[in-house]
């Protein structure tokens, strides 16, 4: 975790991290997973069982002044860690595996003290969900045991309320799961502590009508950089603060916000900004920063960028502004693209959001894979016929809009994740929103024909594609016909295509543990019919809360009496420490010949079965 300045890590088996088939192939800035089948880690179980970290400055400063503050930590997956009031902490998941941690909070002095808990979680990678329960309740909180949750999409953040009768003073306990692999910033704040903000990371807030939440970040001897403040309002409007912390107030709760000197205001989906004279940061110092809520709840996120390019992730716009105070009127950004795949485009797109100006600004993007190396650009003033739209009261909203083909520029990068980096540049004073989305490749489709049977697989957020010629109703081949899914692992849901790649027509839900039949229109004329399988993310006790499926799928005709498969009810009995199996009664529609059948038996800890 980094405090001030910019650093990167390796982490090796070898103490003189000269083997390089034992050390991490590339720096890490915040977080490095190690795999169980990565060469440091195996390394380290056969040899002497440790692991070594180097920590080094990402980029040297020009005078080498600049000190680089961090924390470091490790962990094993599984392990219950500590969240203390106000500290972020960092962590990594693999999809459907929980990372856990717990909290305390001591009986108050006064039962009429009203407390407030808000645990937050800000993706750098990916998009994890939250889930917290008092130890009462539960020590393993999940998708299915909590007592609170945060699933948003993005940055999530859950408020535990004293005046809840769910809530009971002692330890909580947090889950933290993704559906695909996740790295994250969280903390829990209650009270009047300060949380602290690391140079360049946005993190969650809820802050309620009159309440002061604070913040702080430690600034290094800034002489070229510029030392910023943003708060993006996502529901109702707030006011922020910042000052130097002084000898005489030390702690955020003895300053007089009263008289702030540097503040703004934002409401929703616009941002509260602040630039710190050069002067107050040229030497460093500790800055607070209070964050005042107007409305009745007022959701937020909050980010100090100094020296490192602000995190942010593609299902995320941002809104951002460059003041009148700035040298330069640039920003640059660190953008996640939340896919396991290459994709095939990228956009970027950045809107001048102030309706009052007269007079707009010329916005560039420049993107590409490296700050060295950004090869693509775009600007409002090439594209400012077509892409000017009209704001309130009749101003002129002016975008700068960039597509990217994604299928060379990310090549040599077949799996994920992915990193795009983004830099906007404005001729003046600008206040915008920026926003970068993807577009998948179209899956091929597997064609299906009567009489195969054909093993697959989708996740919640990719689905699985087939394709048939259904014959016309001339033909000898029956006018009963349907697509049946067997489902191994999970469940399912069945769609019927309007067309390749597009929206479904017909669709069927599958329930656990049966097949799913779909009915496929036959026409007078022959014709391509396309379908879609996808994963139903789960809530029960069943496999499916893991949000993948394996099935079989096969395209049916009215000479099929049967199903594909047919097993006998509680063929499988699971009991305390026994495991049962009952014959198995199963024939194919093809031919009705008898085959083999395979159990795969996984047991899991305690709350989860498989």
């Amino acid at each position: 975790t980094t405090f001030t300045g910019d650093i990167q890590f390796i982490v090796s088996s070898d103490p003189t991290f000269k083997n390089q088939h034992v050390t991490t192939d590339r720096p890490a800035a915040q977080i490095a997973v190690l795999g169980i089948e990565s060469g440091p880690f195996v390394a380290a179980i056969q040899g002497d069982k440790k692991l070594y970290i180097r920590v080094s400055p990402a980029s040297p400063s020009v005078d080498g002044s600049l000190s680089n503050t961090f924390t470091i930590s490790a962990c094993s997956e599984g392990a219950v860690k500590p969240l203390l009031n106000g500290q972020p902490a960092s962590g990594a998941v693999r999809p459907t595996f929980y990372d856990r941690y717990r909290f305390y909070i001591p009986e108050p002095y006064s039962t009429e003290e009203h407390l407030e808990v808000t645990i937050s979680v800000t993706p750098i990678t990916g998009d994890p969900n939250l889930y917290a329960t008092t130890e009462e309740f539960s020590a393993m909180p999940d998708s299915r045991r909590y007592q609170w949750k945060g699933e948003l999409v993005g940055a999530d953040s859950i408020v535990l309320s004293s005046t809840s009768s769910k809530f009971r003073y002692g330890w909580f306990h947090v889950g933290v799961t993704s559906e695909q692999p996740s790295t994250y910033s969280i903390s829990v704040h209650w009270g009047k502590t300060t949380m602290q903000l690391r140079d360049g990371v946005p993190i969650s807030g809820v802050v309620n009508i009159g309440d002061v939440r604070f913040y702080s970040f430690t600034a290094g001897k800034l002489y070229s950089d510029l030392a910023t403040v943003r708060a993006n309002v996502e529901a109702g409007e707030i006011k922020i603060c910042v000052k130097k912390e002084t000898l005489t107030e030390r702690t955020a709760a003895a300053m007089n916000w009263t008289d702030c000197v540097w503040e703004s205001s934002g409401r929703s989906d616009q941002v509260a900004a602040v630039d710190l004279p050069r002067q107050e940061t040229s030497h460093g110092g500790q800055f607070i920063v209070g964050v005042t809520g107007i409305d009745m709840r007022n959701v937020f996120s909050l980010a100090a960028v100094m020296h490192s390019p602000l995190i942010l992730d593609e299902a995320r716009p941002w809104n951002d502004a460059m003041l009148d105070t700035a040298k330069e009127y640039t920003k640059r950004y660190h953008v996640h693209l939340g896919l396991t795949a290459p994709p095939e485009s990228v956009f970027v797109t950045c809107t001048d959001t102030d309706t009052t100006a007269a007079k707009k600004p010329e916005i560039q993007i420049r993107a590409g894979l490296k700050w060295d190396d950004l090869k693509f650009t775009a600007s409002s003033s090439a594209s400012a016929q077509k892409d000017n739209e009209v704001g309130e009261g009749g101003s002129i909203a002016t975008t700068a809009k960039l597509e990217v083909n994604a299928s060379n520029l990310l090549r040599f990068h077949r799996q994920g994740p992915f990193w795009y980096q983004v830099e906007v540049a404005s001729s003046g004073p600008v206040r915008y929103k920026l926003e970068v989305t993807t577009k998948s490749p179209v899956e091929q489709a597997v064609t299906l024909q009567q009489g195969e049977l054909v093993l697959g697989s989708a996740a919640v957020a990719h689905p699985a594609h087939y394709e048939m010629t259904v014959p016309g109703s001339g033909d000898q081949a029956s006018t009963d016909l349907r697509v049946r899914a067997v489902q191994c692992l999970g469940r399912v849901e069945l769609s019927s295509l309007t067309k390749k790649g597009g929206g479904p027509e017909t669709t069927v839900t599958g329930e656990v543990n049966q097949d799913v039949v779909l009915p496929i229109a036959v026409r007078k004329d022959p014709y391509e019919a396309y379908v879609q399988v996808t994963s139903l993310p789960g809530d029960k006790l069943e496999a499916d809360v893991i949000g993948m499926a394996e099935f079989y799928v096969a395209l049916e005709s009215g000479a099929s009496k049967s199903g594909l498969i047919t097993i006998e009810d509680n063929a499988l009995q699971i009991t305390s420490h026994q495991v049962s199996f009952a014959p198995a009664q199963f024939q194919t529609s093809a031919d009705g010949s008898r085959r083999s059948i395979e159990y795969n038996v996984v047991f899991m800890p305690t709350g989860y079965t498989q």
